[in-house]
């Protein structure tokens, strides 16, 4: 039995003792989605958040799963949420932008398939220049 097995067997069975334990429900989500069972571990987050709705964390994971299954609406709606939740965390944002960097590759190659004429359903974000530091030489 590897890791994930053990962890998706103790999880559970910490599971039927409390079952309302959004955090043992997201821990399982990441146990399952180590087995690469991503529609069971999509179902596992989603458990997580009808418990605790404000959980950064499980909107996180599920972001990442729904990356994991290719339904990039639903990841970057869950890493929005995310962030909207916790915008301090550094690994929010790095799903944000893998999501947004597919989908990026997913409108170019939708462009030169379909020809010059199609146009970019989603943009690239503008990212501006923090403003100097007081005193900085430019």
């Amino acid at each position: 039995m590897g890791k994930h097995d053990t962890a998706v067997d103790l999880i559970t069975k910490a599971l039927a003792f409390k079952p309302d334990y959004a955090e043992a429900h997201c821990n399982l989500g990441l146990a399952i989605q180590g087995l690469g069972q991503l529609d069971e571990a999509v179902a596992s987050y989603q458990k997580a958040l009808a418990i605790k709705p404000d959980s950064a964390k499980v909107h996180s994971n599920l972001g990442a799963a729904f990356h994991d299954l290719e339904k990039l609406d639903e990841a970057f709606t869950c890493h929005r949420r995310a962030i909207a939740l916790n915008p301090d965390n550094d690994s929010f944002w790095a799903g944000l932008a893998a999501v947004l960097a597919i989908y990026s590759f997913t409108s170019v190659d939708d462009d030169f398939q379909r020809g010059p004429q199609a146009g970019r359903k989603y943009e690239a974000p503008t990212f501006h220049s923090p403003p100097p530091l007081r005193g900085a030489r430019r």
